[in-house]
């Protein structure tokens, strides 16, 4: 995984993260919990790739 590639996934995943703070502050609960899955979902796969080296 290049290192544009890591950056770029991690800023999705914080764009969801922020994403499910403003559905859960909207009330919009079942939007906010698939987009925190979807950012936890990203910030595996980036930490997946990183511990086995692909840079």
């Amino acid at each position: 995984m290049s290192r544009r590639s890591t950056r770029r996934s991690l800023r999705a995943a914080t764009v969801l993260t922020g994403l499910a703070i403003g559905f859960v502050a909207l009330g919009r609960v079942t939007l906010a919990i698939a987009s925190a899955a979807l950012a936890a979902i990203v910030t595996l796969h980036v930490l997946y790739q990183l511990s086995r080296g692909d840079r």
